[in-house]
């Protein structure tokens, strides 16, 4: 069994920085996490991320410009992941530019960028990420399948390994391309987008309630399509966010990506006792994806990547939640 933990960075212009914290102090200002901090969570990968790639450096679409800017990433993820636990670095999918134009940067640029993070960093660097999260990237033509093909082969003639998370908040799943790429990738997590979303598709235009029961048939259905296309690298994300933390909604009264609108539930007087239901609702949505599990499967799959935003302090305060309904979370 392998936990695999999203670990968030940022590029402020000059160089890569963490943007993961264990808390905040008295004046508001992360804590910075700590390797050790992540991994007493119960994490065995960390996947080093900062989304698509819209914010990564870029010098342009070719090998040596990815090399370069692949160099750059590596050399950070070499002082700070080495040693220390082994990790997935992502591969930035698009530019800068406005996504409706395809700003893809393309096959060049991301074999020179996997050469240039391989060339800065040492044996803890175990594969790659694929940051484009849309389950329908060909079929709405952003990428082609063949140049996924391309790059999969790219990293497995390397020994690494390819990971994929896509987003689909849908009940028709044999609609999008993650049976057809599964191949490609050697651990596949389907982000079910239970805890953000409080309706989901059933078709074209089509949304109903996401409710527990609605969640459990979209896991069922997960399962049976796997089966079908022989896809047994495919799991789900855990998600949750900071909306579940109480001293993050007292502070700022407004929730991170949680389903449920703050201002709705407890507005306007926004009283301790509304804010502390408030986040015990985030918990019990996010334990859901536990109970859905136990329910469907019998029991937890045996790998998952946790979303947990940039506060590692989401972990801790679920790990709580769930050990006292006598679950594991992580």
């Amino acid at each position: 069994m392998a936990n695999f933990g999203l670990w968030w960075v940022k590029w402020n212009g000059g160089e890569y920085e963490s943007r993961m914290i264990k808390g905040r102090d008295e004046n508001w200002q992360g804590i910075p996490a700590t390797i050790d901090n992540f991994k007493e969570l119960g994490f065995n990968y960390a996947v080093v991320l900062d989304g698509e790639g819209k914010g990564t450096p870029q010098q342009g679409y070719s090998y040596n410009d990815g090399y370069y800017d692949g160099n750059k990433f590596g050399s950070w993820l070499n002082r700070h992941f080495e040693g220390a636990i082994d990790y997935f670095a992502s591969i930035p999918i698009l530019n800068n530019t406005n996504i409706s134009s395809k700003g893809v940067r393309g096959v060049s640029y991301w074999k020179g960028w996997i050469d240039g993070v391989l060339d800065s960093t040492g044996g803890n660097l175990k594969g790659f990420y694929w940051s484009l999260e849309d389950a329908w990237q060909v079929s709405d033509g952003t990428v082609y399948e063949e140049d996924i093909e391309e790059i999969s082969a790219y990293v497995r003639n390397l020994n690494k390994k390819l990971i994929w998370i896509p987003s689909a908040c849908t009940l028709v799943l044999e609609k999008t391309n993650i049976f057809s790429l599964a191949g490609l990738f050697d651990y596949v997590f389907v982000q079910p987008n239970y805890y953000q979303r409080g309706a989901i598709a059933r078709g074209a235009n089509d949304y109903i309630p996401y409710t527990y029961e609605v969640f459990k048939e979209w896991l069922t259905k997960l399962e049976n399509l796997k089966n079908e296309n022989d896809a047994f690298n495919i799991y789900i994300e855990m998600e949750a966010d900071q909306s579940l933390l109480f001293y993050y909604i007292d502070h700022t009264h407004l929730e991170e990506n949680f389903r449920i609108s703050l201002i709705e539930y407890c507005a306007p007087a926004f009283g301790p006792e509304c804010l502390s239901q408030y986040t015990t609702e985030a918990k019990t949505i996010a334990y859901h994806y536990t109970k859905a599990q136990k329910d469907v499967l019998g029991g937890l799959y045996p790998n998952r990547a946790y979303y947990l935003s940039i506060d590692l302090n989401v972990i801790s305060e679920m790990n709580g939640f769930t050990r006292r309904l006598g679950d594991n979370y992580v």
